[in-house]
């Protein structure tokens, strides 16, 4: 089931912010390894909160 919310999740965020490009470095990375993953997720997130 979590696998599934996962997936969804995924779909929602490229639905919310666009299938920009570090959408993909994103999706490559948590392939990679999770830790690669979040670190580039966090940073696209600070990235986005200092815009705001």
């Amino acid at each position: 089931m979590s696998h599934l919310l996962s997936r969804t999740d995924i779909i929602n965020r490229c639905l919310e912010r666009g299938c920009s490009a570090d959408f993909w470095i994103n999706i490559a990375l948590c392939v990679l390894g999770w830790i690669p993953g979040i670190i580039h997720a966090w940073y696209i997130i600070s990235k986005s909160e200092g815009a705001m």
